[in-house]
């Protein structure tokens, strides 16, 4: 399994689930490529480890700056196909995705970026739940 950085978890990075056959996978995005934030750079990193672990049999394309779906589109977006991979921010879905959303809840944030990522992959792992709301609109946690 890949090893994110931290910011990516924290903006949910999801794929469809049974993402498409295809060498050239689909990333969508909001963020727009030069943003220079811990999201673009981790989204980068990303796309160039999983280029160099598949030893270049597969390489996934980013559509970033919203030029397929807008912030609020991409859990849609990614659910029709899309994409195969794209940014869901959960916080801003908080009646769509409660669970996965559950850190909101506590406000303000006694805990770090990196504890809130080690929460939410432990509850993944123990609760079914969470990947299962996720399920229902088609998405998947890779990170």
């Amino acid at each position: 399994m890949f090893k994110l950085p931290i910011a990516t978890l924290v903006a949910a990075l999801l794929t469809a689930v049974g993402s498409a056959s295809a060498e050239t996978y689909r990333w969508i995005t909001y963020k727009p490529e030069g943003a220079g934030d811990a999201q673009t750079r981790s989204t980068k990193w990303f796309v160039e480890e999983f280029a160099k672990r598949t030893g270049g049999k597969h390489r996934i394309q980013v559509f970033w700056g919203g030029s397929v779906a807008k912030t609020g589109e991409v859990p849609n977006a990614l659910g029709a196909g899309l994409g195969d991979f794209g940014d869901v921010v959960t916080p801003y879905f908080p009646d769509r995705f409660p669970l996965n959303n559950a850190i909101g809840f506590f406000i303000p944030q006694p805990h770090g970026i990196l504890k809130i990522a080690e929460l939410l992959e432990g509850w993944h792992a123990q609760y079914p739940q969470f990947s299962q709301e996720l399920s229902r609109a088609k998405l998947k946690v890779i990170g």
